[in-house]
């Protein structure tokens, strides 16, 4: 490789000498020339030293080509993994939040769960209340029903055995009279 470097270098070396006298002999010529003739000597000269110049580039190294590729490579991973890591650490992030909000839901239902059990004791206290309360009232009803109900028992009775009473009397007292009469005359 070092050869074929140095064997260009002299090529190179020796075109740019020849160059070097086409110049010179060019530019001797470049006052006698018309315009047109000016224009292409100019043109031969600017492609001359353009493939002057690609000829002197050195060909490619492969260890460097090999090693820039790896270079490449490498950057590439890296870039890739810094995208990695960014959209990880967003998805951690991400997670986290998704966490406290189950979190809190949890709370929020354990709370809501203890409220609804509180709010189902006091239902049941309030409904057995009001059921008591229901019965003695009904209770007392019912004993009022019935105290009515033999007050006008009783009172009949008493009615009855007045009655009863008065006509015993009556009766006895005629009884009594028409015997009287019987006995001792109507007169007396």
């Amino acid at each position: 490789m070092t050869q074929t470097n140095h064997s260009s270098h002299s090529s190179a070396s020796q075109m740019s000498r020849a160059s070097s006298q086409d110049a010179v002999i060019l530019a001797s010529d470049y006052g006698n020339s018309s315009d047109h003739e000016r224009q292409l000597r100019v043109r031969n000269v600017d492609g001359d030293l353009r493939s002057l110049v690609d000829q002197s580039i050195e060909p490619e190294d492969p260890v460097q080509a090999e090693t820039a590729r790896l270079r490449n490579q490498r950057n590439e991973l890296a870039e890739y993994l810094r995208v990695q890591t960014t959209l990880t650490t967003r998805l951690q992030i991400r997670n986290g939040i998704l966490e406290g909000d189950r979190r809190r839901g949890q709370v929020e239902i354990a709370s809501l769960n203890e409220r609804n059990s509180q709010l189902a004791a006091s239902t049941a206290a309030a409904v057995r209340e009001a059921r008591r309360k229901q019965y003695a009232d009904d209770m007392m009803e019912s004993k009022t029903k019935w105290m009515i109900t033999l007050l006008i028992l009783f009172i009949a009775s008493v009615a009855l055995v007045y009655g009863w009473w008065r006509w015993y009397n009556a009766e006895s007292f005629n009884y009594i009279r028409l015997r009287r009469d019987a006995v001792y005359g109507k007169g007396r």
